[in-house]
């Protein structure tokens, strides 16, 4: 054996370990031969790549790419240090951060504790809109203590800090390049992640390439990604049978069958994702609990499950909290059940005997949100409201939902991650966001949600949550409808793919830099 070609094997070996059975050499390009794309279906063209907001799974998905924070779930769901090298905790609410040697971005500039510094700013400044503003409010202080050391001191204990810096929303941009830009990240980008941006075809697609200075040797594997979009369901399944892509997200449900009994594919996929009606409470009829309480009544969960999602999910008939979870409570598993008759009372005892007029605001663009909508509009007809949707793109619904410009929305989403703080992100008041209710602001909810966060004793937790839930389901600011499974699909020449678990499904696109191609 040549040293190439041991050198070759030894690489194997250790990639095989790394990412599992499913990892062969064979998968490894042959010395000098053309390393193939990564051709990705992605479900939306990017709204924007600032990676401090939240435009949706699409463009997140691209945004991993580009970008890298402090830290970063792994594949088995836990917190990993990504930028950070080690940390300390001197005190409850202070936490000394150690960068890595030698960080830089993609264009070879240092990345140093200034940077992260402005970033914990940028964040914290309402004109940027980020996405962590309130879930990182409790943020005292930055201070640079040399280049590589950042001390961040907090207001108060946080159950859950290092897990908010690995969410992809607070990965680090660089300071001189946010301010060369007027603080304007959403087409321009300069990140540390295992990518640079390429070619940028709107309508089209998006190209990343792999990053010389990304610091983690040996990655990403694959020397670039296309992300060809795809927003059509069937169109985008199509394009992965004919093998104009080799992979693709949100795989139709309709279609799961088929990917998992086909050879020449491979599926993995997980439960995590849910639905839901937001509404906009500060217009009629939904200002008044008792209306969005009645909606908990009158909508057959089990009829969204099989019309959206062909079998494949779950009702919800309380909150997204599953077992397992430090916060669940069996008492409230059921406690709106499908009882069209209850909910048309409950609307006659809230003035509208005669029922009420509104529009419902989906999209046309994913098939889940508008079969979702279509059901909920059944539902709320039969029962003599007068229901009407609106259908627009993708990128619209985004913006009419920041504008809070709708009555009540289907919605999907999924918890930021695995632990009952992420009731914070949809029950918390906080600006207007395309995903959130609009208007609910409960002082109350606020300082509920904020103790349970400062609590560090899980029984002591688990207690306050109990009553942030009932609380939440009595004001009604959403509605829950049912789980669904979410997958990704790929020809078995990818290699290397790991889907994360449950709520963390969306951050898989971290773990993108890992795959391998084949021609």
């Amino acid at each position: 054996m040549t040293r190439a070609r041991l050198r070759k094997w030894v690489v194997a070996v250790a990639l095989t370990a790394l990412l599992g059975a499913g990892a062969t050499w064979d998968l490894l390009p042959a010395p000098g031969a053309p390393e193939p794309p990564l051709i990705f279906g992605l479900s939306a063209e990017p709204v924007n790549l600032d990676p401090n907001l939240s435009v949706g799974a699409a463009a997140q998905t691209v945004k991993m790419q580009l970008y890298s924070g402090l830290f970063r779930f792994g594949t088995g769901g836990t917190v990993q240090n990504d930028l950070v090298a080690s940390y300390e905790q001197p005190t409850p609410t202070t936490y000394v951060f150690h960068l890595r040697r030698n960080l830089k971005f993609s264009d070879g500039s240092p990345l140093t504790a200034t940077d992260v510094a402005f970033t914990f700013e940028r964040i914290a400044d309402a004109k940027v809109g980020a996405y962590l503003r309130t879930l990182l409010g409790g943020v005292q202080s930055v201070d640079v203590v040399d280049p590589q050391t950042v001390k961040v001191t907090l207001s108060a204990p946080d159950a859950v800090f290092t897990t908010l810096l690995a969410l992809p929303q607070a990965a680090i941009v660089s300071k001189a390049f946010a301010l060369a830009h007027n603080d304007d990240l959403k087409a321009a980008t300069l990140g540390e992640g295992p990518y640079v941006l390429g070619e940028w075809q709107r309508g089209v697609q998006l190209t990343v390439e792999r990053n010389p200075n990304y610091y983690q040797r040996g990655l990403p594997r694959t020397s670039e990604i296309r992300f060809v979009f795809y927003p059509d369901d069937n169109s985008r399944f199509a394009a992965l049978e004919s093998g104009a892509v080799d992979m693709i997200e949100y795989v139709p449900w309709q279609d799961i069958s088929a990917i998992r009994a086909n050879p020449e594919f491979g599926y993995q996929g997980t439960p995590g994702p849910f639905m839901y009606l937001q509404f906009n409470v500060t217009q009629a009829p939904f200002n008044d609990a008792r209306v969005r309480r009645a909606m908990g009544y009158a909508i057959d969960r089990d009829a969204i499950v099989k019309t959206a999602f062909f079998g494949r999910g779950t009702p919800i008939y309380g909150l997204p909290i599953t077992k397992g979870n430090l916060a669940y409570d069996p008492a409230l598993d059921h406690y709106y059940t499908y009882d069209p008759a209850k909910a048309k009372q409950m609307l006659g005892e809230a003035g509208f005997a005669n029922g009420f007029t509104a529009t419902l605001l989906s999209t046309s663009q994913y098939g889940m949100l508008k079969d979702t909508a279509q059901v909920v509009q059944q539902n709320l007809n039969a029962i003599g409201e007068h229901v009407t949707l609106a259908l627009p793109d993708w990128a619209t619904r985004i913006a009419t939902g920041n504008a809070g410009r709708y009555q009540f929305a289907a919605s999907g989403a999924v918890g930021d991650y695995p632990d009952p703080d992420f009731l914070t992100v949809y029950f918390h008041s906080g600006p207007t966001y395309y995903n959130y209710t609009t208007g609910y602001d409960d002082a109350t909810m606020d300082a509920m949600l904020s103790m349970a966060r400062g609590m560090l004793d899980p029984a002591g937790r688990a207690a306050m949550y109990g009553r942030i839930e009932r609380k939440a389901l009595d004001d009604a600011p959403y509605i829950f409808l049912n789980y669904r499974e979410q997958g990704y699909a790929y020809k078995k020449s990818v290699g290397g793919f790991r889907i994360l678990p449950g709520f963390l499904v969306f951050y898989t696109a971290g773990t993108l830099d890992t795959i391998t191609v084949t021609n």
